[in-house]
């Protein structure tokens, strides 16, 4: 692929920060469980430029997710940090069907770690979500 100027990769950064803002909105307003389109963008972008891009992205819609949603939503920057890190540098070598389907393991397994935690200091850790089973390992150690 042809390396774009900087201008048109921050460009590209904000449609896809536009997009995880729209789809995350949208998941949320249908409550849709086990379902976090939030950080398609994110993936988008971390798995076709450079790891700053991706990181720069996540940081991005989450500071506007905070903003619009309200500041209970920033810590969880930390987990969009994760995602974008992870899909870079799975996507380094390329993605067959092996390797994505791979990343997208990963990525909930990661993703749940990272959110466990914040969850548990924050709310308590119940949401009715797929983190709820490590939010009850936690609790118990």
């Amino acid at each position: 692929m042809k390396e774009l100027s900087a201008t048109k990769t921050f460009a590209i950064c904000a449609l896809a920060v536009c997009f995880n803002i729209v789809f995350g909105t949208f998941i949320a307003y249908v409550r849709i469980p086990f379902l976090f389109l939030d950080v398609v963008g994110t993936i988008f972008i971390a798995a076709n430029f450079k790891m700053y891009y991706g990181v720069l992205t996540a940081i991005v819609t989450s500071l506007v997710i905070s903003v619009v949603s309200g500041p209970l939503f920033l810590p969880f920057i930390f987990v969009s940090i994760t995602i974008a890190i992870i899909t870079n540098l799975m996507a380094q070598k390329g993605f067959g069907y092996k390797r994505a389907f791979l990343t997208g393991l990963l990525l909930a397994l990661l993703g749940s770690l990272v959110s466990a935690p914040i969850r548990l200091i924050m709310f308590g850790g119940f949401s009715n979500s797929i983190t709820d089973f490590l939010i009850l390992s936690l609790k118990a150690s």
